[in-house]
């Protein structure tokens, strides 16, 4: 993965649904950089947030419960100039939607959560492991910015 020269002004993080892992990280990068850099996130589908997401979210103080799902047709998505996708159908669908524009679109490969079995312990601990995953995805992309 390529960095890009500039400091980004405005990062979208975008999955299928956004329940899950856009939520988390649109949290998780909120955290690092207090309103230095706006963030949000969204779906390429409606959805709504994830229950346990919230819950692991809530263990590292971050606060998800009033998360509303938004859609990325609903955004006006012309001023990010990096869009982070987190499946390979999002990452097709914002590469199609935002071939005109200038920003800079990129797929990371994170476990989708909800995919998880077991009982709520192993469902919690597969939770913990994606947040995880993904704290340490967006540190090595975003850790000169920070």
């Amino acid at each position: 993965m390529e960095k890009d020269i500039k400091k980004p002004n405005a990062i979208l993080f975008v999955c299928n649904i956004n329940s899950i892992r856009s939520p988390m990280a649109e949290a998780i990068t909120k955290e690092w950089f207090d309103q230095k850099i706006f963030v949000d996130s969204c779906g390429i589908k409606f959805g709504k947030i994830d229950y346990l997401a919230v819950e692991v979210m809530a263990e590292k103080k971050l606060n998800l419960a009033g998360h509303k799902s938004k859609l990325f047709s609903e955004l006006d998505n012309t001023f990010f100039d990096l869009i982070i996708t987190f499946t390979k159908e999002a990452y097709q669908y914002v590469l199609s939607s935002t071939k005109t524009q200038s920003c800079v679109v990129e797929y990371f490969d994170i476990p989708d959560a909800s995919l998880i079995t077991g009982n709520r312990q192993q469902r919690l601990d597969g939770y913990r492991e994606v947040r995880d995953i993904l704290t340490k995805k967006l540190h090595q992309r975003l850790f000169d910015y920070i």
